[in-house]
């Protein structure tokens, strides 16, 4: 177990300073300078992480809604993932804020509104806020009712011991189609692409708590803010959940929408039929193999949708 914790610390936080001034020439060689120096000081600090996960961890042991567990495998596997992602996530980001920008700037800019242009950075975090809290419910819904994109999400769902670092376990395909999804506004209203970015990549320290194994729906408060119960029933393996509280930071998109589930519960959690590549230990060798069983499980239920097509008879039944 020490060994498994060990390398995945080396690997996330310990860079060479070769891999860092490569890192860093490419963002300038772009004209992305200030978004170098944002990564170096918040994203690539290490305790900025780390004082981020502690109070969710805190809480676990506080009021956990399974007692007993520290570290396991189910953790450390989430760890796996923000080393391997971790570039996937801020590049693609980076790229397709910039890239939309330039496209609507270019070819279509009659339907930018200007609403955020020239305001106040207060009122354009704001703006930022709604919509990208909006764009994240519908990208969400997105990838569960889209058949082959579920296969993406699928692996964020298939986490059976939800934990503050379960944020982190996305298929780094699911990560590029979510930006593409929830960026799409920033060429109808405008805005500093700093302040849109800040957010996109910021929302993972929320994700701790949610995720986080705490019995807690925060009272009243709980009616406007998700919180680690009301995303615990979306994670729910029980039917009578399913594709419900899609929302990540606010309640009333779910209440907007129609996908509102309200109860007192803590059901258990995962995917049926993914036994195949779940993490059976914590050694570094069975990490990466249930790493790489994950990259491919999306592909391997895209290639069976598509040979069912092709045969002539109805595809894999889903997985929800």
């Amino acid at each position: 177990m020490e060994g498994a914790v060990d390398v995945l610390v080396n690997a996330v936080f310990h860079w060479s300073d070769a891999d860092k001034a490569w890192l860093k020439n490419a963002f300038f060689s772009n004209g992305m300078g200030w978004l170098w120096e944002f990564l170096r000081d918040y994203l690539f600090n290490h305790w900025t992480w780390l004082f981020g996960l502690l109070p969710a961890l805190l809480l676990e042991r506080l009021r956990p809604v399974f007692s007993g567990r520290v570290f396991d495998r189910h953790l450390l596997m989430d760890g796996v993932y923000p080393f391997f992602n971790a570039l996937v996530s801020v590049l693609a980001t980076a790229v397709v804020v910039a890239t939309i920008a330039e496209f609507y700037r270019s070819h279509v800019p009659f339907i930018n509104t200007g609403l955020l242009d020239g305001k106040p950075l207060w009122l354009q975090a704001v703006g930022v806020f709604l919509i990208t809290d909006l764009m994240f419910y519908i990208s969400h819904r997105l990838l569960h009712e889209i058949r082959w994109f579920w296969y993406f999400h699928a692996i964020h769902h298939s986490q059976t011991r939800l934990n503050p670092l379960t944020t982190f376990r996305s298929h780094p395909g699911e990560l590029v189609l979510k930006t593409i999804i929830r960026t799409i506004p920033i060429g109808v209203v405008g805005g500093e692409p700093s302040t849109w970015f800040v957010f996109l990549v910021l929302n993972n320290f929320w994700g701790y708590f949610i995720h986080a194994n705490i019995r807690t729906g925060l009272g009243i408060l709980g009616r406007v803010i998700v919180t680690p119960q009301y995303h615990r029933i979306h994670h729910s393996i029980e039917p009578r959940h399913f594709d419900k509280n899609y929302g990540e930071r606010l309640v009333l998109w779910d209440w907007l929408f129609g996908t509102l589930y309200r109860g007192d519960e803590y059901p258990k959690t995962g995917v049926p039929d993914t036994a195949w590549i779940m993490e059976t230990g914590s050694r570094p060798h069975e990490l990466l193999r249930a790493y790489a069983c994950q990259l491919a499980y999306p592909f391997v239920m895209i290639g069976r949708s598509v040979r069912g097509v092709l045969r002539g008879r109805t595809a894999h039944p889903p997985l929800e």
